[in-house]
């Protein structure tokens, strides 16, 4: 069943309930009132008829019922009422509304009160005209009673007057239901307007899906309502802020202070900070990025993603390889195209002698690179120190990798593509260090045994001293403006892998060493 329709049943159901309840309450309260105004009059009736001088002077004697039963049926019949009998202490009947019963025995109980203790009373019972309410008043002939007059009417007569309060009960009953019919599909429509028209299932697979998305994204996600009440939090931000318990539904006063001042500002100016850094509790740093939550203008809440730094560090270095490679493939083809120009002119100046020779020898030397970077399995890093060479080539440098050179990248604390920002970053220096100085020699060698160590010599310029303390800090460089985050990755790299690095540099050549 549809949401609208299903939320349509349940409304009318309860309206029709309480209604119904309400009714039956009601019918049996004025069921309850009716009973009393009857038995109220036959007992004001029984009473004043127990006065009449007519009752009190004639029963008991003989041809009583001869000025009894037409006095008392004349009154009957003006009143309306079913039946009025008055006998004597012995029980019989000097009228009755039926003039064969007069004279009869009055054999019903429901008297005895009234014949032995003189009570006046009403009650129910079973007479010779059906089940009635009858009403009994003691009659006094001075200090002695003498009899007894009952006045009575039918139950059913009672139940017509039920019945007739009923009819007039039903249009009332039959408005409240149409109106609660209009309540509740104004109820339904409103609730599904409120929940965007989806089906209960709906919104149950959207929470799963949202749910498993917040867990799967790499960025740590908090939101908060305009009191500033946590009401998400996914794993990625419980791990980075070291949080051990659901903090759901709390203040935002146990998130990391950092994180939760700057949810109060924010919820108070209105406006969202992108790119914060930020340094946490417990030391960890974070780039972070605020947005105000907004419902048709009103602010309802807040959101903040973070990132760790080292992640963000880690996606800087990825794309400077990239980067660094993609310049470098330009550059092979580059010097690509150069030796194809040299064979080519060789060629139309009909050297073919010396164009024979520097085929082989460009080939030879070629061959050379390739056979020592076959000991280097990992391909991503053989293709990084290609395009190095090509590189260096370019920039008419000439660049060795020693043949003892060999790489397997199996059970290494860090991944290739940080091996790879190792290795760029490093021979990159020296490329830039010798642009400029002829006869410009690096030598590259990686070798792996019980350690990775990789070492990197070039025959530039001598690393000055006042340097050494800041070659690995961000934003150092001797090239120019926006440079010095190569080497700095490259040490928060090493550093993070538990690994080592050192520099000797002096006139002739400058050496780095790195052992992971």
């Amino acid at each position: 069943m549809k949401l609208q329709n299903k939320i349509t049943t349940m409304v009318m159901i309860i309206i029709i309930s309480v209604v119904s309840l309400a009714t039956f309450i009601s019918v049996l309260e004025i069921n309850r009132k009716i009973r009393e105004k009857v038995e109220n009059g036959l007992m004001d009736m029984a009473i004043t008829l127990s006065k009449s001088p007519v009752l009190i002077d004639n029963v008991g004697e003989l041809g009583g019922e001869l000025m009894i039963n037409p006095y008392v049926n004349n009154i009957r019949e003006e009143a309306g009422i079913t039946f009025i009998t008055v006998t004597d202490m012995n029980r019989v009947r000097y009228s009755h509304p039926h003039i064969e019963k007069v004279g009869g025995q009055f054999s019903n109980s429901t008297i005895d009160r009234a014949i032995k203790y003189g009570e006046v009373y009403a009650d129910e019972g079973i007479g010779t005209m059906g089940a009635t309410v009858k009403a009994f008043s003691p009659i006094f002939r001075g200090d002695r009673q003498v009899g007894v007059v009952c006045v009575g009417t039918l139950k059913v007569n009672i139940f017509d007057e039920y019945i007739q309060f009923s009819k007039n009960l039903l249009p009332f009953i039959i408005l409240v239901a149409l109106f609660g019919l209009f309540l509740a599909k104004f109820v339904a429509v409103s609730i599904k307007k409120t929940i965007f028209g989806l089906e209960p299932e709906e919104i149950s697979l959207l929470l799963k899906e949202r749910e498993v998305t917040l867990n799967n994204i790499t960025d740590g996600i908090i939101a908060v309502n305009k009191d500033g009440t946590i009401s998400l939090i996914n794993n990625k931000a419980m791990k980075i802020l070291e949080v051990h318990q659901d903090i759901k539904n709390m203040s935002v006063d146990n998130l990391d202070n950092n994180i939760g001042d700057t949810l109060k500002k924010l919820l108070d100016k209105e406006e969202s900070i992108l790119n914060l850094e930020q340094t946490l509790n417990n030391n960890e740093k974070i780039i972070s990025n605020y947005s105000i939550v907004k419902d048709n203008e009103t602010t309802v809440g807040a959101i903040v993603s973070f990132k760790n730094m080292i992640d963000v560090e880690e996606l800087v270095e990825e794309l400077q390889v990239i980067k660094k490679l993609n310049w470098d493939l330009r550059a092979q083809n580059h010097e690509f195209m150069n030796k194809l120009h040299t064979i080519l002119g060789l060629i139309h100046l009909e050297a073919y002698d010396d164009a024979k020779e520097y085929i082989l020898k460009t080939s030879k030397k070629r061959n050379e690179v390739m056979l020592v970077l076959d000991n280097i399995k990992d391909k991503s890093i053989s293709a990084l120190l290609l395009a190095k060479y090509n590189r260096a080539a370019e920039a008419k440098i000439d660049m060795v990798i020693d043949k003892e050179s060999s790489f397997e990248n199996v059970d290494n604390p860090i991944s290739q593509d940080k091996i790879g920002c190792i290795i760029g970053n490093l021979v990159e220096n020296s490329i830039e260090a010798l642009k400029g100085i002829k006869n410009g020699k690096i030598h590259f060698s990686i070798i792996q045994k019980d350690k990775l160590k990789i070492t990197v010599k070039n025959n530039g310029p001598k690393i000055e001293d006042e340097d050494f303390e800041k070659i690995f800090k961000a934003g150092f460089s001797t090239k120019g403006e926006n440079r010095g985050l190569g080497l700095f990755n490259v040490i928060n790299i090493i550093e993070n892998a538990n690994g080592k690095i050192y520099v000797e540099s002096d006139e002739e050549e400058t050496v780095w060493h790195v052992e992971l």
